[in-house]
């Protein structure tokens, strides 16, 4: 009976051990850093071209991004998963042949990126781990909520014409930043229903933000100086939202990751520290 018990034991731990995921490609960087956060980096063989290799991800290879993917190279590191996003339409047709899984996400919402580190948590055999992870970033986000007293008025620019103010493209709603912005005591001065809309300059003058936030998480690589991007807020509208402006060019700011809480946190500051 005891080696009854024994054999079923070690065919059990086979079992797992045959759908355990060893080699691991991440077409996104916030997928990449919920594999971090899971404490799995060390699996991890292939990113997006837009993940930077840091000390959980080591050694990684880029294979391209969803929209433009270098399938050989992808192929040659042999991953036996892959986790894209839902707007993915290629990887999956292409795989199909090959014994690879494939799990989309989606992290439009707050409670997107909570369901994927848990969903992740799930195919990595780290479900406490992921459930330690949403439950202090819940606390923390309800923590800064509850501290939130005075509201303001914000405008948030995800991209612009420079150093013109045309083809101006701000945070609408619907989207995990908006929610973030929402709980740190923001308003966004945009209320239509359009995740990105497209504005004028006349739109930021007519809104009248008491704080306008420029994303520019690519300023290095752009040769972009805060400096020289605040100048050009002095030659808009006779520089009257000059003082009014603030440019963050972290790169966490724009990533749906287990980092959203420091995103809160850092709009938190701003609205705070903004007159």
């Amino acid at each position: 009976m005891r080696n009854k018990k024994f054999v079923f034991f070690i065919l059990l731990l086979s079992f797992f051990r045959l759908f355990s995921y060893e080699r691991i490609v991440t077409l996104a960087p916030a997928l990449g850093e919920i594999v971090c956060s899971l404490g799995e980096g060390k699996k991890i063989v292939g990113i997006s071209s837009y993940t930077e290799e840091n000390t959980c991800i080591k050694n990684a290879v880029k294979v391209g991004t969803i929209f433009s993917l270098n399938y050989e190279i992808l192929l040659s590191l042999r991953p036996d998963l892959i986790l894209t996003y839902r707007e993915d339409g290629k990887t999956e047709k292409l795989l199909k042949e090959f014994n690879v899984k494939l799990v989309k996400f989606k992290h439009t919402t707050v409670k997107d990126i909570l369901d994927s580190i848990l969903k992740i948590g799930l195919l990595l055999d780290k479900k406490d781990k992921a459930e330690e992870i949403v439950r202090d970033i819940r606390i923390k986000l309800t923590s800064l909520s509850n501290k939130t007293k005075k509201r303001k008025k914000v405008l948030i620019i995800i991209s612009r014409q420079r150093p013109l103010f045309k083809n101006i493209y701000i945070l609408g709603e619907g989207d995990f930043l908006s929610e973030l912005l929402s709980l740190a005591g923001g308003d966004n001065v945009y209320k239509g229903r359009v995740q990105y809309p497209k504005v004028s300059g006349e739109f930021i003058i007519r809104s009248n933000p008491e704080i306008i936030i420029e994303l520019i998480p690519d300023i290095n690589e752009r040769g972009l100086k805060k400096a020289e991007i605040l100048n050009e807020w002095k030659n808009f509208y006779k520089g009257k939202f000059y003082k009014r402006v603030v440019v963050m060019d972290e790169k966490y700011m724009v990533i749906p990751g287990p980092r959203i809480y420091l995103i809160a946190e850092e709009f938190y500051r701003i609205l705070n520290s903004v007159n």
